[in-house]
């Protein structure tokens, strides 16, 4: 059983959890299959690439790179997404490398592997929806304008005070 603890050293506080307590937080997810996802730079010029592996829980997931390297095991990060009052949470890992051409890389979670989705075997589609993203409201266009409309006549009485001032004054 371990207490928690308040010392002070140098006008400082420090918790202390006793010797060697780790405390790791983890979400409450159930076990998913991992993404992984092989990004390149549209540029000509540039050679970064990445590889994005997401969806996964719970930790940790091997990641190799080129196929034949020792695999590493990392940690992800856990992203929190809110929506409306339901709550989403997905672990991710991404790693960079600044070789394009050579670069593969490829996940095993649970004893399975997952191999990288090329850029060309995405099935993302960047074609425009028939409905629009952006809708606008006309009252609030109206409230906008109307707004837009005071100020201007504020800042004209403004200056033709400051004119009428001047020339009452220079008199």
């Amino acid at each position: 059983m371990y207490f928690c603890a308040l010392g002070r050293t140098d006008n400082t506080f420090k918790i202390t959890w006793g010797s060697g307590t780790r405390l790791i937080i983890r979400p409450n997810l159930d076990d998913s299959e991992p993404s992984v996802y092989q990004l390149e730079s549209k540029k000509e010029s540039s050679d970064l690439a990445a590889c994005l592996i997401t969806d996964y829980s719970p930790n940790p997931i091997n990641v190799m790179f080129n196929g034949g390297l020792k695999p590493e095991t990392t940690n992800g990060s856990t992203v929190v997404v809110k929506d409306g009052d339901k709550e989403s949470a997905s672990l991710g890992v991404v790693i960079w490398t600044k070789n394009k051409d050579q670069f593969q890389c490829s996940a095993t979670y649970n004893g399975q592997t997952y191999k990288a989705e090329k850029e060309g075997d995405a099935t993302c589609s960047e074609t425009l929806s028939e409905t629009p993203v952006f809708e606008t409201d006309e009252r609030l266009n109206l409230l906008s304008l109307t707004v837009l409309g005071l100020r201007l006549i504020f800042f004209k009485s403004v200056a033709l005070n400051l004119i009428l001032t001047y020339w009452a004054w220079s008199r």
